[in-house]
């Protein structure tokens, strides 16, 4: 009894290996399918399909808007920037689509295309802080200095903590030859930032364009001990 039990034993296990193995391959190969058939519909819908992933089938500006922003994070920045003016188009004040296009039209060396957009973005959006401090930051690019200062303030009455806002105004005052503006702003950043060696470095140049050469050697100072590499 003991080994034709035993026998029956190996049968049963030989039998449940093998319905184990089939239904393995049979899950292997509807994986094989579903895979294959997921890589013809993504390769016919890139392909064929002026709109692969199907949102501005829906005639809105935001569908165009998405549909665009995927675009340019993959790279497909001419036909990125057909589909945000298409978003504009439908809805010519929509935020997203004039920021993002302006971004976008000053990473290709338009900045005059990128300030128009930003222009109208915060005409239109005058509440929104974002949009105020990416014009800044054109104008700032363009060395636009003087028409970069009121929205950085503006972005800062509203944000008084907003560190590069702050860096940036600060910067902005010492390329129009205000060091004594330029401190006063660096002073509030490196009270918000005491371990940023760029806040105390610039702190040190606005002193020092100011005469004030204690103040500069305080701000010198601290920069080396900061990051002692620098002696």
């Amino acid at each position: 009894d003991l080994v034709r039990s035993r026998g029956l034993g190996d049968v049963y296990k030989r039998q449940a290996q093998a319905v184990v193995s089939l239904v393995r391959r049979g899950r292997e190969l509807q994986r094989r399918r579903f895979l294959t058939g997921l890589a013809v519909l993504v390769i016919a819908l890139v392909v064929a399909h002026s709109d692969p992933f199907g949102y501005a089938q829906t005639s809105t500006a935001r569908g165009y808007h998405a549909e665009a922003s995927i675009l340019s994070s993959m790279g497909r920045y001419e036909q990125a920037r057909e589909l945000y003016r298409q978003a504009l188009r439908e809805e010519p004040t929509l935020a997203e689509s004039l920021n993002d296009l302006a971004m976008l039209l000053s990473r290709q060396g338009d900045l005059a295309g990128a300030i128009e957009l930003q222009q109208r973005a915060v005409a239109a959006h005058p509440e929104d802080y974002l949009l105020k401090y990416n014009l800044a930051y054109f104008y700032i690019s363009g060395r636009r200095f003087a028409n970069a200062v009121p929205l950085l303030e503006q972005v800062l009455n509203d944000y008084p903590a907003h560190q590069n806002a702050l860096n940036n105004l600060g910067y902005v005052h010492l390329q129009m030859n205000q060091p004594d503006q330029a401190a006063v702003v660096f002073e509030r950043l490196t009270e918000l930032a005491p371990q940023s060696t760029q806040a105390w470095f610039n702190l040190g140049l606005s002193s020092l364009g100011m005469g004030n050469n204690g103040r500069a050697i305080e701000a010198f100072e601290r920069v080396i001990q900061l990051d002692p590499a620098l002696t």
